[in-house]
């Protein structure tokens, strides 16, 4: 979000209804946030404009659509060789999230697979077999709690 780009209560309100239902009508949603629906619309607008609201999609189950593996893969990496192996994770299908963190490991990245032959093939196979990579940990998740597409009410200013 740019630094111009002032959300106030309103703001937030319609984020949030859109986090949880992001199909609603522009009507329905703004009832919901108690504006006239010309309003809600500009509000919209100026947040698809602005590029905080960057746009609509789709959230799948990963366990109804097959994807039954969830890991966390933490790599230590040779930093000058970021870019290199940043093409290769875009393009992994596998690949739900990635970034570049601080501390002990270079890199994260949340991985979803059918099964642990695939998985395998990611880690071994594709990403520790690159010269960019230095380590691999892999963190398997037992049971996912919570999934948020992104937090509303923490982002707001205090």
């Amino acid at each position: 979000m740019g630094d111009d780009v002032r959300l106030d209560d309103l703001d937030w309100a319609i984020l949030e209804v859109l986090r949880d239902d992001g199909r609603l009508p522009v009507a329905a949603l703004a009832d919901r946030v108690q504006l006239s629906r010309a309003a809600c619309y500009a509000r919209l607008e100026r947040l698809r404009a602005s590029g905080v609201l960057e746009g609509f999609s789709a959230r799948i189950n990963p366990a109804h659509s097959g994807q039954l593996m969830t890991a966390v893969l933490l790599l230590r990496i040779d930093q000058h060789r970021w870019s290199e192996l940043a093409e290769v994770l875009v393009e992994l299908e596998a690949v739900e999230y990635c970034a570049l963190t601080t501390g002990e490991f270079d890199v994260l990245v949340l991985c979803r697979t059918p099964d642990m032959t695939t998985l395998r093939d990611v880690v071994l196979g594709r990403l520790a077999a690159m010269d960019a990579v230095r380590s691999t940990v892999t963190v398997f998740a037992l049971q996912e709690l919570l999934h948020r597409p992104y937090v509303v009410a923490d982002r707001r200013p205090r």
